[in-house]
């Protein structure tokens, strides 16, 4: 498989509509943030922005190009895209209705093929999220010890009994009995049951992320909670049945009180779960955990026929191989390279880590390496989260893909020749540099900087309205640019300035536009830039992982 150049019916000028639509009418701000990393076009391709279709481990976009996907929709299709099994048992299902008003027996099967996979699982209690689980959890925990602190660590979660402790998330009333702790520090754990004696309800935390637990972590703090009567809660949602068939418990051998599980449960469906013995579960009524779309029975048929494929066949073995075939190609590819970058955590749950050179921050590499994968046919979003569907043939060209990307970032590394260099953007060897100040007295905005294509100074730089119109920008001799890219043929001409009018560049207050390079009236190199906040203006523009060039 290989990344196609060409787009279905529609193009790319469907792509950037779509693009118009969603910023108008969706209020994700970046419109789906699972994409992490700035928006770039050519002519001929954009960069993945909205899925059109997947299947196995291709996902392919609206401008008709096809990836091999490591994001894994963050690691839900386990089994891969459109899994024959999950596909047929949901169009079975579907003949009964995919709500009833009484339990349908789909339910019961799920439910039982949960406990018997998963350490600890007597009773199940089904919801439609991880987050919802979790809240569940905490419920219960609080309910069987009768106290309300909860110690927590792992993945930021929504919902307001978590939500006060990020000071970032707005909307949230006073912080709520929710303290957080380090992984891996037994003797943190100890202080704060000292310091908070007898009010602890539950430890609530994955079990692991990109650090893997020091030998006896896990059943130190499982020991922790049974000896000061608390409840330990591990938030497997990442990491059921991609570890092992039973998630981390099984792959560690520490069972929990309750488990949250979703994600990969009904490998894409909507549906998460929550698992404990008997006497806690008695629990779930009580503390009113229930929702109208619990026992919505297309997600429970893709559920069961799921856990029958996890039960039957060596699902996690094969995720673990794929993760190691991934993570040796990669580790391979830097050593020849000599870039300084790993991939941590489990083979099952990899993310990619750069150390910051002497120009650029470490988060400035792993965008490029971002962006050098997309280029290359290989979707991921800094995490690598195989699935039962990445084969051979997948992990070669991933391999070569991955390979490629390091490639570049090796390149920008071994040009380094600048304090202040700064990776603004890269495609196709293309790199610049964008400074934005505002002229409130005529609410214009000035642009200028620099832009130096793969062999040349771009022959035109054009800025780009979200209705079309466009300015053309003013050509700037900057001759340290010859000096810092003497690869490069007419550097020196690479400078550039525009002054932007609010209307039509600005026509609900927010500043948007799209700024391409040329070369013999080809785009070369294109890139979204949005304002971050109404009269917000930083010195300088920068990256972020939430899919654009924010300033």
């Amino acid at each position: 498989m290989k990344p196609t150049t060409g787009m279905h019916e529609g193009s790319a000028e469907t792509t950037e509509h779509l693009i118009d639509r969603a910023r108008r009418s969706l209020a994700y701000g970046s419109f789906d943030w699972i994409v992490r990393r700035p928006l770039y076009a050519n002519d001929d391709a954009l960069f993945p922005i909205f899925a059109a279709e997947a299947s196995g481990c291709e996902i392919v976009d609206t401008a008709g190009q096809r990836l091999i996907d490591w994001a894994n929709s963050w690691g839900c299709n386990l089994l891969g895209y459109r899994h024959p099994a999950v596909e047929d048992a949901i169009r079975q299902q579907l003949g009964a209705g995919p709500l009833l008003s009484l339990t349908h027996p789909i339910e019961i099967d799920a439910a039982e093929l949960l406990t018997t996979l998963v350490p600890g699982a007597e009773r199940v209690a089904f919801c439609k999220t991880g987050t919802d689980a979790m809240a569940g959890a905490i419920r219960v925990a609080r309910a069987a010890t009768g106290r309300e602190i909860v110690l927590q660590h792992g993945l930021l979660n929504f919902q307001a009994w978590h939500a006060s402790r990020a000071t970032s998330i707005s909307g949230t009333a006073a912080a709520p009995s929710v303290i957080g702790f380090d992984y891996n520090d037994l003797d943190q754990l100890e202080e704060l049951f000292d310091r908070y004696d007898g009010r602890i309800a539950a430890i609530l935390m994955e079990p692991l992320r990109e650090e893997l637990p020091q030998e006896g972590y896990l059943e130190g703090v499982r020991h922790i909670a049974s000896s000061r009567g608390a409840i330990l809660i591990v938030d497997e949602i990442v990491t059921g049945f991609r570890l092992a068939r039973g998630g981390a418990q099984e792959a560690y051998g520490v069972t929990a009180d309750l488990v949250c599980l979703g994600k990969a449960i009904a490998n894409g469906m909507p549906l998460a779960a929550l698992v404990s013995r008997r006497e806690l579960m008695r629990l779930v009524t009580a503390v009113s955990f229930d929702s109208t779309f619990r026992s919505e029975t297309l997600s429970l048929a893709a559920a069961a026929a799921t856990l029958r494929v996890v039960r039957d066949e060596p699902v996690a073995e094969q995720i673990a191989r794929a993760g190691a075939s991934l993570r040796h190609a990669f580790e391979t590819a830097c050593k020849d390279l000599g870039v300084a970058a790993t991939l941590r955590g489990p083979a099952a749950r990899m993310s990619v880590f750069f150390e910051a050179s002497e120009s650029h921050s470490s988060a400035d590499l792993g965008n490029l390496f971002l962006q050098q994968c997309m280029r290359f046919g290989v979707f991921t979003t800094g995490h690598f989260l195989a699935s039962y569907a990445h084969d051979s043939p997948a992990l070669r060209e991933s391999a070569e893909s991955i390979t490629r990307a390091l490639a570049a970032v090796a390149d920008v590394l071994a040009t380094e020749r600048a304090r202040d260099r700064r990776i603004a953007q890269y495609a196709c060897q293309s790199w610049g540099y964008l400074n934005i100040v505002p002229e409130s007295a005529e609410r214009a905005l000035s642009v200028w900087g620099w832009m130096l294509l793969a062999v040349r100074a771009p022959d035109e730089i054009e800025i780009v309205a979200s209705d079309g119109s466009r300015v053309l920008a003013e050509p700037v001799s900057r001759p340290e640019l010859s000096e810092l890219s003497p690869r490069v043929a007419n550097a020196d001409e690479g400078g550039y300035k525009a002054t932007l009018p609010a209307d039509p560049f600005a026509p609900d207050g927010i500043w948007f536009f799209v700024i391409s390079a040329k070369l013999d009236s080809v785009v070369e190199f294109r890139c979204h830039v949005r304002q971050r906040c109404r009269a917000c203006f930083p010195g300088e523009p920068r990256s972020t992982s939430d899919g654009i060039l924010w300033f």
